[in-house]
């Protein structure tokens, strides 16, 4: 378990959130929290250093949730990204490993 937990500032760009679903970024300007509890991989690192990452992560103390962003080197600041339930992640590995998918020219 990574012990992370950080305060940061959430941006927003003019995005609304839906009705009563659950969003890691509250409106612009209000502090949340996260913590970062299993590490699982990087996809990519940018010459500036931020890297895509897949974590699990909690936040604002809620279920932890799969999380897909990009982030500084301190992890204390971060891109938008995308979390997903472990349902949902379950559903898409599953979409994904029905594809035919190739690499470079090679089937992966």
């Amino acid at each position: 378990m990574i012990e992370v937990m950080e305060t940061a500032k959430a941006y927003k760009k003019g995005r609304e959130s839906e009705k009563g679903a659950s969003r890691p970024n509250p409106a612009k300007g209000e502090e949340f929290t996260y913590e970062i509890i299993e590490h699982i991989g990087v996809l990519k690192t940018s010459s500036g250093g931020w890297t895509k990452e897949l974590n699990v992560v909690s936040w604002n103390g809620n279920p932890e949730k799969y999380d897909l962003r990009e982030w500084s080197e301190d992890h204390k600041k971060m891109s938008r990204g995308i979390t997903l339930t472990p349902g949902e992640a379950k559903t898409l590995f599953e979409w994904l490993s029905e594809r035919n998918m190739t690499v470079d020219g090679e089937e992966a």
